[in-house]
């Protein structure tokens, strides 16, 4: 009788064990599942982001030719855009509608064609359509707006 006894109370401490080792299982499964939805949330209002900032430029109708100049035409003079990022986190920015990603404290130099061109930081200012000289260096600061 005492074997039986043994055997069962041995069994009942086994399933117990099974039975927290299953528990454990569960909330490991569930917070990994909870944190792959929250990833997924973060990428879906990124998506909606990108999506709300093009769609007022599909709708305004401009387009840009991928075609350059013609072969006989002088090359153009170059300026440089220089984009200074003081935010605290990576940024980007689009010039000419080629974005560009910056660290914090990062420094970069675009060449561009002479004339206008147009830059945007994007999920801070809009859109701005800036005229550069010949050799002329325009500076685009990020920094936070109090």
């Amino acid at each position: 009788m005492r074997d039986i006894s043994k055997t069962i109370t041995e069994m009942d401490k086994r399933v117990a064990a099974i039975q927290a080792a299953l528990k454990d299982i569960e909330t490991k499964t569930d917070l990994a599942k909870n944190q792959q939805v929250a990833d997924l949330k973060d990428q879906i209002a990124q998506l909606r982001t990108v999506v709300d900032q093009l769609r007022p430029r599909l709708q305004d109708g401009s387009r840009v030719s991928a075609f350059g100049p013609p072969a006989d035409q002088a090359p153009p003079l170059n300026s440089r855009i220089q984009l200074v990022n003081q935010y605290p986190t990576m940024m980007s920015v689009t010039v000419n509608r080629v974005s560009h990603r910056l660290m914090p404290n990062e420094t970069e130099v675009v060449q561009v064609p002479a004339g206008t061109f147009s830059y945007e930081v994007l999920g801070v200012t809009p859109q701005r359509i800036r005229t550069v000289n010949a050799n002329e260096t325009f500076t685009v600061q990020i920094y936070p707006q109090p």
